[in-house]
């Protein structure tokens, strides 16, 4: 997938969805007397650090974005009718190859700036561009994570189709 100039991949885990047991392989983690459930976000943490480590070692690899949909809480799932703002408390990672960093040294920083600030999945196409280098006119900066002028609040940040505002977990920047 990675033989051309310019390629985007995307790759879509099941991650941490129920029925956990069935997220990772029967044998994994088998001496940890864990839930389930942390059982399947240890093996989704796995999966990544390994594609991190195929990143690495291509250089046609630039940029990597992981992020999840939503979090869960055991034995309540993610439904939207008993939802707690713990389910919108996701992880975020960014990888960024050595020659991007060497490239861009501000892309870096500013994403190093912004680390503990809130951000929502649909800023992520925004992301990507950025990461890309694809100029984008239409959004605005401040609503654009790997932009100095970055600015999204808790009170701004939306969850349930725009009905509640994302309070920030705690050590999250709130503005």
């Amino acid at each position: 997938l990675l033989e051309g100039k310019r390629t985007l991949v995307v790759l879509h885990f099941m991650g941490s969805h129920g029925p956990y047991a069935q997220r990772y392989p029967e044998h994994f983690a088998a001496a940890l007397d864990w839930h389930a459930y942390d059982k399947s976000v240890l093996y989704t943490d796995s999966l990544l650090e390994e594609l991190i480590d195929s990143f690495r070692k291509n250089p046609r690899v630039r940029a990597a974005v992981y992020v999840s949909d939503h979090s869960e809480i055991p034995g309540v799932g993610h439904a939207a009718d008993l939802f707690e703002p713990e389910m919108a408390a996701i992880p975020m990672l960014l990888y960024l190859s050595e020659e991007l960093r060497r490239e861009r040294p501000e892309l870096e920083a500013v994403l190093r700036n912004h680390a503990q600030r809130i951000f929502t999945n649909d800023l992520t196409f925004d992301l990507m561009l950025d990461l890309m280098g694809i100029r984008n006119r239409f959004s605005p900066p401040e609503l654009r994570i790997a932009r100095p002028e970055y600015a999204l609040t808790p009170e701004r940040a939306m969850t349930l189709q725009g009905r509640v505002p994302l309070a920030p977990p705690p050590g999250v920047a709130s503005g």
